[in-house]
């Protein structure tokens, strides 16, 4: 008896086909829509989009290789780039055909002299942002000879209610005049130029922030009433001074700031941890000592110059790295909970620590 072919496709609820899409690349799923009309129906709903170089050069390529993929035949292969574009955005109209929403949106654009896709780009995150997107990362390179440009993000980005993530790399924010962002609970900027410093509006509910090589200030100041509780500063060559007030804040990551004159982070009476990496006035900030930091748990530099001696007194402290601190000639400890300890990549047993609390702290040993 002749038994009849099933399609277990068709019968698969489109939550669980796009689960499965999940662990592959956009560029995969989309490729998977020749297969049937279910594949290609789920495959332009697939909540998580992401467009990349993979994605606009239409072929597999590394990041770097991809401008130069445009630079070489150049408007050939910007003719390519657009026609992806169209793509683009019928994948985005039919979420908002069906109002459908989007989970993830991920946009890696590049900026070119001759073609101003700037407002593509607007209507695409506009778009985004009328599905109700989740997690938002828009980074953007520039394929300009002698001149550094940056996409200037527009305003109703701030107006997102259903945003929780939101990471920019290559941006310009204007002066931000309204801000309803309700849900937005990590916010991470690289390379991006404020206008001013951030909003406490923009502040209110984020738990996890990060800034690195941003510019437009010199000074940074984080106060009360905050939710944060994840505060990592990288490489800001301007940056001179640093203020945080936030009680809920657990931990502090500096990197970098060599014209930094100032940490003041005495007022964030909960941190359990504090790394600072090339941060040259580490000594002035121990010389304030950790008692403002009753639930010390872990402290790290690494390659902070000027560090002569580290004065380390903490009853709750029990992580300890130093590496790499070149002026480092001693260290004056006093930590009876520390359980690891480890300098200059080398860890120090329990055993070993035992012996040097007898000889008075460790400069002994590390001298």
């Amino acid at each position: 008896m002749a038994t009849s072919s099933v399609d277990r496709i068709s019968e698969t609820p489109v939550g669980i086909l796009h689960h499965i899409l999940s662990f592959l690349s956009y560029k995969n799923v989309t490729q998977l829509s020749v297969l049937s009309k279910t594949w290609k129906q789920v495959s332009l709903t697939h909540p998580n989009l992401k467009f990349d170089p993979n994605f606009f050069s239409n072929f597999f390529v590394k990041e770097d290789m991809f401008f130069l993929f445009l630079l070489i035949e150049y408007e050939k292969n910007v003719e390519k780039i657009l026609n992806r574009f169209v793509v683009v955005e019928r994948i985005l109209t039919t979420f908002n055909d069906q109002r459908l929403a989007i989970n993830k949106f991920q946009l890696q654009g590049v900026l070119i002299t001759d073609f101003d896709f700037s407002s593509r780009y607007d209507g695409w995150i506009r778009q985004a942002v009328d599905a109700n997107v989740r997690e938002l990362q828009l980074s953007f390179q520039s394929v300009i000879f002698e001149e550094y440009f940056l996409y200037t993000l527009p305003q109703f980005v701030f107006l997102a209610k259903s945003l929780v993530t939101l990471t920019l790399r290559r941006c310009k924010l204007t002066p931000i005049s309204m801000v309803d962002l309700p849900s937005l609970k990590k916010l991470d900027l690289d390379d991006v130029e404020l206008n001013d410093h951030l909003p406490q509006k923009l502040l209110a509910n984020i738990e996890d922030l990060s800034l690195a090589n941003c510019k437009g200030f010199n000074s940074l100041h984080f106060s009360d009433p905050l939710k944060l509780k994840k505060l990592k500063l990288s490489y800001h060559a301007n940056l001179e001074r640093v203020y945080v007030k936030a009680s809920s804040l657990i931990e502090f990551n500096f990197i970098g700031g060599k014209r930094l004159k100032e940490i003041d982070i005495k007022h964030c009476k909960n941190l359990r941890s504090i790394k600072m990496r090339s941060v040259d006035i580490v000594s002035k900030w121990l010389n304030e000592g950790l008692s403002y930091y009753p639930t010390l748990e872990i402290l790290c530099f690494l390659r902070c110059e000027n560090l002569d001696v580290a004065n380390i007194s903490s009853a709750s402290l029990n992580t300890l790295l130093i590496d790499h601190c070149r002026d480092l000639n001693g260290v004056k400890l006093d930590a009876p909970n520390l359980s690891k300890l480890t300098y200059n990549r080398e860890s120090i047993t329990s055993q070993q620590m035992l012996s040097l609390y007898s000889v008075s702290g460790i400069h002994s040993l590390l001298s």
